[in-house]
């Protein structure tokens, strides 16, 4: 039997059977937007994995600071870092990504054009915590801090800060991030 001939028929059984027609259109219009949404998802996840492994095999270089490790360098436990997160980066999948335009929408409006950094407006945020380590001075450490935040993937997380700032600032994941520094020396 020729494709043609298959084709014809298929569409005659369709037309016989209203309901079936219309369940294949309805699964066809779902199918469309979703086949880019999972390129677009399996890409994200990609790119943070190639990220996680960057970060995991860098060389650091003795006397030689990053950004990062300056930022580091000057949070302490209880300081809050503010991030303007960029959407279309969002390697948690389509909700995550979702819930992330939703928050900009409420939280960033930004309808007369500046950006949320001038505006000082951030949709999402994470708290400087010590790290694990109970060695003496390590509370104050800064390769010992932690950042504890909550993720639309797993939940409310600590993660050490260096790593978690990196992971971040190349991916291209956050436009921008902010300390807030709470603790304030007594001096």
């Amino acid at each position: 039997m020729s494709s043609s001939k298959f084709y014809q028929q298929f569409i005659a059984q369709l037309n016989k059977r209203p309901q079936a027609k219309l369940a294949l259109q309805l699964s066809a219009s779902a199918l469309i937007p979703a086949v880019p949404i999972l390129y677009w998802s399996h890409t994200a996840k990609r790119e943070r994995e190639e990220r996680r492994h960057q970060v995991s095999t860098k060389l650091r270089i003795p006397n030689v600071q990053t950004i990062d490790d300056l930022l580091v360098e000057k949070c302490q436990p209880g300081d809050v870092i503010l991030f303007d997160r960029r959407c279309e980066c969002c390697a948690s999948g389509p909700v995550a990504a979702l819930g992330c335009l939703l928050g900009k929408a409420i939280l960033c409006d930004e309808d007369d054009g500046t950006r949320s950094v001038e505006r000082g407006s951030y949709e999402h945020c994470g708290i400087v915590v010590p790290g694990l380590s109970n060695a003496p001075g390590a509370k104050h450490d800064p390769s010992n801090l932690c950042l504890l935040e909550a993720t639309s993937g797993s939940g409310i997380v600590c993660r050490p800060l260096l790593t978690r700032l990196e992971m971040s600032r190349l991916v291209r994941l956050y436009s921008s991030h902010c300390l807030v520094p709470v603790n304030v020396d007594s001096q």
